[in-house]
């Protein structure tokens, strides 16, 4: 099992952020989105835009034609393995 890492931090409505780190879950994320990312390399080269897939939040519209998204990747790069939680406890 990986480690994890928890962080708090309060904001001015006293409510308190829980950000929880875990290297396991960074992985796993890493290898969802290398899947996810040929799944929509897969759907633009036949044609599939309309799917309800979760590769399809890597496509954007570039004109008349679609493409992979770099700024959506770069967020979900820096999303991987945080899982947040909002409480006012």
């Amino acid at each position: 099992m990986g480690k994890r890492k928890k962080i708090l931090a309060k904001n001015a409505n006293g409510k308190r952020l829980i950000l929880n780190y875990c290297q396991h879950g960074a992985k796993k994320a890493v290898h969802d989105r290398e899947r996810l990312i040929q799944k929509a390399e897969e759907r633009i080269k036949i044609g599939a835009y309309k799917t309800r897939s979760d590769a399809f939040k890597f496509i954007s519209l570039a004109g008349s034609e679609f493409e992979i998204t770099q700024k959506t990747m770069d967020k979900d790069k820096h999303d991987g393995g945080f899982h947040r939680s909002w409480t006012s406890l």
